[in-house]
């Protein structure tokens, strides 16, 4: 990914988008594997503080709609955070190294390409 620019009032994380911004979990899953702490680390710290505000942001979006480019990198970076935080808040480390190998799982909807990318639940039952 070449262009790092974020919406209006997030631009002190854009020197993340090139290394957290992944597409899919199991990319973002490597990245955390790969990093060290200190790398792990500094991205929590600058994203926590912003976390509230990247989820008001997006929810100015339609639920499945097409996000314009800024937002779909802030949105993935949101996505990276959930993933890169049980290596701070828990594991102290990127893997976890008392269960199964982490690489092992595969996300059924990254692995079954005709699977939507989320269901929803009828209003009726929300």
């Amino acid at each position: 990914m070449t262009d790092t620019a974020l919406p209006a009032g997030f631009a002190d994380l854009e020197p993340f988008v090139e290394y957290w911004a992944r597409e899919t979990q199991t990319e973002r899953l490597y990245q955390r594997l790969a990093a060290k702490m200190p790398k792990i680390r500094a991205f929590y710290d600058a994203i926590t503080p912003h976390l509230k505000a990247i989820l008001e942001h997006l929810d100015q979006y339609p639920l499945g709609a097409e996000l314009p480019a800024d937002a779909q990198r802030l949105s993935l970076l949101a996505m990276a955070a959930a993933q890169i935080a049980p290596a701070v808040e828990l594991f102290r480390q990127p893997a976890v190294v008392c269960g199964f190998d982490a690489r092992l799982f595969l996300p059924t909807h990254e692995a079954v390409p005709q699977r939507p990318k989320m269901s929803i639940a009828p209003q009726s039952f929300v």
